[in-house]
């Protein structure tokens, strides 16, 4: 072959421009209505990046999720709910993506308000329980179109706080209940098993193996160290993956999920007296080594957010921040 380094350079620009190497992204605002309120009103609450690399963003004022390209272009806004008042609709909480970009949506209900009235063109024909589900899952199809996959009723008679949902990418779904740390499965076909508490873990990430990750910091506290467990779903057990030391006391820490690699993103924050003085994404590899850390700004507190930071599936984070009141969605490689 007389140009090899032809060949080379085409590969650099298809990753580029299709988004499937972390280094196709770029920064870009979030579009805001200015007459639809504060940035707490407008904020999103969740952020995902799919297999394909394009970046998900979920807007409870719309009800909507919008779907940028890596270079921040929109592609599609899925409505979600057809109430004009956003009081009335659910809330998307948190969403996860699967294969071919198929989006499984956590909703919950307003107070007061049922889910019942969300179209339903998946349910078989049954009729709707009488009662108001707390939650439902909803999922949306790669051409947009979206139906309602499974109801999360209440745990008998007790309210659920349900915060995340993960896919173990077997077409399986699990969703964690903030309220007792309970955590649920779902199959393909929508179906729920309780897959009971697991104390002590107020996060979920999930791997493909049938286990989950969670973060905790040493005991006794204050500590400067963190320890990333891995649980079994089925049974229990319990093991010590990897050892996050620090200069000064832990103030926060959040597990963000693993990309295409199975490298785990565990987010640090530390300072004396509570004051956080750091903070950065410390990437764990599968056996418990640590290869890097990504200095990531602080958290947008200026409005809720699940998710608002985000891993690339071929490595990397996004943050979604307030900077010169917009709404700016930066990456961190």
């Amino acid at each position: 072959m007389r140009f090899p380094w032809l060949l080379v350079v085409a590969a650099i620009l298809s990753s580029f421009v299709t988004g499937a190497g972390a280094e196709g992204y770029c920064p870009f605002a979030l579009p805001l209505d200015p007459a639809a309120g504060s940035l707490r009103a407008q904020g999103p609450s969740a952020m995902r990046v799919g297999p394909g690399g394009d970046i998900y963003v979920a807007s409870p004022l719309k009800g909507a999720i919008m779907r940028f390209s890596p270079t921040g272009a929109l592609v599609r806004t899925t409505v979600l709910s057809g109430s004009a008042d956003p009081g009335a609709r659910p809330t998307i909480v948190d969403f996860v993506c699967g294969p071919g970009d198929e989006l499984s949506v956590l909703q919950v209900a307003p107070r007061g308000v049922s889910l019942l009235g969300i179209d339903l063109d998946c349910s078989g024909g049954q009729a709707p329980p009488p009662d108001p589900c707390p939650g439902s899952i909803i999922r949306v199809r790669s051409d947009g179109t979206t139906c309602c996959l499974a109801r999360i009723p209440s745990k008998r008679g007790v309210p659920r706080l349900l915060d995340r949902i993960e896919s173990d990418g077997q077409g399986n779904l699990f969703v964690h209940d903030g309220f007792d740390n309970g955590i649920l499965r779902f199959d393909r076909s929508g179906r729920m098993f309780d897959c009971g508490v697991f104390e002590g873990f107020p996060e979920l990430a999930l791997d493909r193996t049938g286990g989950f990750y969670g973060a905790l910091v040493d005991a006794p506290t204050p500590s400067a160290a963190v320890t990333v467990w891995r649980v079994d779903l089925a049974s229990r057990e319990r093991k010590s993956l990897a050892k996050l030391k620090l200069a000064s006391p832990v103030t926060f820490v959040s597990i963000l999920g693993a990309d295409s690699k199975g490298q785990l993103y565990v987010e640090v924050a530390h300072g004396p007296n509570e004051q956080p003085t750091g903070r950065a994404v410390w990437v764990v590899t599968p056996g418990g080594a640590v290869v890097s850390q990504l200095p990531v700004p602080e958290r947008p507190w200026e409005f809720r957010m699940s998710r608002p930071r985000a891993v690339i599936p071929a490595g990397g984070v996004l943050t979604a921040r307030v900077k010169d009141g917009r709404v700016l969605v930066e990456p961190h490689l």
